[in-house]
């Protein structure tokens, strides 16, 4: 499997994000988050809702994760922080205050 690294950016089809309904288009590597041993997938969260799925090489989301995928990546401290600042910058006045 090919990890998204950071500043890659992938356009795909619209998928609707399983969490909120939004669609989705573009998928963008924020660096490395999860060790390969650990899982062994790429994640995508949704900038809306913070909702996390798998995706593929090319971006594109894929499955819902497995419990055990799930276990890894919410204890993952690079995961936690880019939820904060997903929502930081939803509440900001940048993004117009986004209410979920």
């Amino acid at each position: 499997m090919k990890k998204l690294h950071e500043r890659e950016t992938f356009r795909h089809e619209p998928i609707p994000c399983k969490g909120c309904g939004k669609l989705l288009d573009t998928t963008s590597g924020i660096g490395p988050t999860i060790s390969e041993k650990d899982v062994k997938t790429n994640v995508a969260i949704c900038l809306y809702c913070g909702h996390i799925r798998a995706c593929g090489d090319e971006g594109q989301p894929t499955r819902e994760l497995t419990a055990a995928e799930m276990l890894k990546v919410v204890t993952n401290p690079n995961i936690a922080r880019t939820q904060r600042v997903r929502q930081s910058f939803m509440n900001s006045s940048v993004f117009g205050k986004h209410k979920n």
